[in-house]
C-alpha cells in the first residue's frame, strides 16, 4: 500500500523548483520511479510531495553543442540506448544503458535518476566518469557545474542538496578515444551489478603509446570511482597484453569493497575487478 502524498505536474522549470526550496526533504522528484516509487511502497521514503518531472522537455534530450555531448537528466536509458549520437561517440555509456533491467525498466529510468540514487552499483557512474563527465545542478538561488568525480560522498549519498535538480549530464567529444564497459551480475540479464568496469583510452596510432586513460569501477567500492594509480600505469607507455595484465593485478589490490554487500565477498570482489578491468582494456584496446 502506498502511503498517502501530493503529486504535482509541472509545467516548467521553475514550478519544479519551487517546491524544492519550500519543502526540502519532503519533497521528492519523480522521473521513471523505478526506485523511488519501490522506497515509497515499502515506507523507505514518505515524502509529503511527489513532483513528476519525467515529461519536462527541457530535461529530456540528448544534443551537441560544439565538442560537448548533453544528455538531459530525464532522458530515458532506452532513448539512450536507441541514440544514433550516443552511439557514434560513447557507445560505451550506450552499452551500459542497454545493461540496465529489461525494456520496460528502460523505457521509465532515467540517467538523472540511476545517478541520484546513488546506489554504488550505478550503471551509468563507471562510464560518466571514465568521460570525464560533469553535472548541472539548479535551484532557484542559481546554479553548479559540478565534476562527476565529485558528486558520490557515499553509498546512496551525493552532494546535491534538497532544494536542487540535475537538469543535466555534459562530456567532451570530438578526441579519437575508445571505450569499454564491461558488467557482471548473478545472472546473464536483468541482474544488479557485482562489479563493472569503464575504461576510456587514447592511443597514438602510429607508436601504440596511450595517450590519456582512465578507469572506472562500479559495485566494488562503497561510490562509484576512478582508479587514477592504474591509470598513471597506462600513460606513456604501449598498449601491450603484459601492460594490460599489469594494470589488471594491481586493480585488485587497489579496491576496497562494502564488507556488507549480501551478492559477494570483499575477496570475490577483487578477484572481479582484475578480471573486468583487464577484459575491459583488451576490448578498448583491440576495438578498432
Amino acid at each position: 500500500m502506498f502511503p498517502d502524498f501530493e503529486y504535482l505536474k509541472p509545467r516548467n522549470l521553475k514550478e519544479a523548483l519551487q517546491p524544492l526550496g519550500e519543502l526540502g526533504e519532503r519533497c521528492r522528484l519523480l522521473a521513471g520511479g523505478t526506485a523511488l516509487l519501490v522506497d515509497v511502497r515499502d515506507g523507505h521514503v514518505s515524502p509529503e510531495l511527489l513532483v513528476d518531472i519525467g515529461e519536462l522537455d527541457v530535461l529530456r534530450f540528448i544534443k551537441v553543442d560544439g565538442e560537448i555531448m548533453r544528455v538531459g537528466a530525464a532522458t530515458t536509458l532506452m532513448e539512450i540506448e536507441e541514440s544514433p549520437l550516443l552511439q557514434k561517440e560513447a557507445s560505451f555509456l550506450v552499452a551500459a544503458a542497454s545493461s540496465v533491467g529489461g525494456p520496460q525498466i528502460r523505457n521509465r529510468a532515467t540517467i538523472g535518476g540511476n545517478l541520484l540514487y546513488a546506489s554504488p552499483g550505478a550503471d551509468m557512474a563507471p562510464p560518466l566518469l571514465a568521460l570525464g563527465a560533469t553535472l548541472r545542478l539548479v535551484s532557484l538561488k542559481g546554479e553548479r557545474q559540478v565534476p562527476i568525480e565529485e558528486f558520490f560522498v557515499g553509498p546512496r549519498r551525493t552532494i546535491c542538496r534538497a532544494d536542487e535538480l540535475l537538469t543535466e549530464v555534459s562530456f567532451p567529444i570530438g578526441k579519437a578515444g575508445r571505450g569499454a564497459f564491461i558488467k557482471l551480475g548473478l545472472r546473464n540479464a536483468m541482474a544488479i551489478s557485482v562489479g563493472s568496469v569503464a575504461v576510456y583510452l587514447e592511443i597514438d596510432p602510429s607508436t601504440s603509446i596511450v595517450q590519456e586513460a582512465r578507469i572506472s569501477l562500479g559495485a566494488l567500492a562503497p561510490t562509484p570511482i576512478r582508479i587514477k594509480t592504474l591509470e598513471d600505469m597506462l600513460r606513456g607507455e604501449r598498449a601491450s597484453a603484459p601492460l594490460i595484465k599489469e594494470v589488471a593485478e594491481a586493480a585488485k589490490r587497489q579496491v576496497h569493497p562494502r564488507s556488507s554487500s549480501i551478492r559477494s565477498s570483499p575477496e570475490y570482489r577483487k578477484a572481479v575487478a582484475g578480471a573486468l578491468v583487464q577484459k575491459a582494456l583488451e576490448q578498448a584496446i583491440l576495438s578498432d
